[in-house]
C-alpha cells in the first residue's frame, strides 16, 4: 500500500476508513452509525461506481447515506 505524505495505515476499528485502511486528514469523512465506523466519502463513492456484485455492507451504507439503491 502506498501512502501519501499525513497518511496512515489504520484499521476500521482503530478509526481508519473501512474500505481503503488509511486515516489521514482530509475532509470528506464519513462515520457509519449502522457500523460504528469511519469511511472516506471518496471510498464509498468509489465502491458504489465500482459495484458488480452483491455487497450487503455496500447496501447498507448506501441506504445509511441515502444514496441511490
Amino acid at each position: 500500500m502506498v501512502l501519501k505524505k499525513g497518511e496512515r495505515e489504520c484499521t476500521p476499528c482503530q478509526g481508519g476508513c473501512w474500505y481503503c485502511y488509511k486515516i489521514d486528514d482530509d475532509v470528506g469523512w464519513l462515520f457509519s452509525c449502522e457500523f460504528d465506523c469511519n469511511l472516506h466519502q471518496a471510498c464509498l463513492e468509489n465502491n458504489i461506481n465500482n459495484q458488480c456484485a452483491e455487497d450487503l455492507e455496500l447496501d447498507i451504507f448506501k441506504r445509511e447515506f441515502q444514496y441511490c439503491l
